[in-house]
């Protein structure tokens, strides 16, 4: 017997996520102890709720909303009855139009059915904070990164096309200072493995 195999991204924002479906046999091989294992590359973009972040992003003449560049990497861990279980990790970079460098990684646990998925897990990035300080010259505002950790949520539905998945997803991170909402897309190259 086939056994129906699947593949996906849950996340991140991170901030970004992916799933998608595949059988052994779709992808030419014929194994029923066969997982699938996938990667590719996330785009989206990221509205940013902190206001420290948002008044740095304004002396640089950026808006409320970055791009964002990543890869995703996901295995599956389990599969049973059309239900699969998912690891993802998701390292990413925000901010570069407006000459930042403002780098993530999520980890996420998700289930997929079907081409529809969830996934939660923790995301540590940066964001920007800036105080204004006296000088001899008058008063100077200085930015600096700053490091937070958060919980991130996504939830997203994956297109197919063959061996590749075309992933959208909406993503959420939370933590001290407020909140990022993403929206990502990409692709992903699916690889079976025995």
């Amino acid at each position: 017997m086939k056994t129906r195999m699947t593949t996906a991204a849950l996340l991140a924002a991170l901030w970004g996520t992916g799933a998608g479906t595949a059988t052994a046999g779709t992808l030419g091989i014929d194994s029923d102890n066969a997982w699938i294992r996938s990667a590719g590359p996330r785009l989206g973009v990221l509205y940013l709720s902190d206001a420290e972040t948002r008044r740095a992003l304004k002396e640089r003449h950026a808006g409320k909303m970055l791009t964002v560049f990543g890869w995703q990497a996901e295995h599956e861990y389990f599969k049973a009855d059309g239900v699969a279980g998912l690891v993802e990790v998701i390292p990413a970079i925000a901010g570069m139009e407006a000459g930042m460098f403002l780098p993530s990684l999520t980890a996420m646990l998700g289930v997929r059915i079907g081409g529809f998925e969830i996934g939660v897990g923790p995301s540590a990035g940066t964001g920007v904070t800036s105080k204004v300080v006296d000088s001899p010259t008058g008063p100077v505002t200085k930015t600096s990164a700053a490091v937070g950790i958060g919980m991130a949520g996504a939830v997203g539905y994956t297109l197919e096309y063959g061996r590749v998945n075309f992933p959208l997803n909406l993503a959420i991170v939370r933590n001290a200072s407020g909140y990022r909402l993403g929206f990502m897309f990409g692709w992903q190259l699916r690889e079976l493995r025995s």
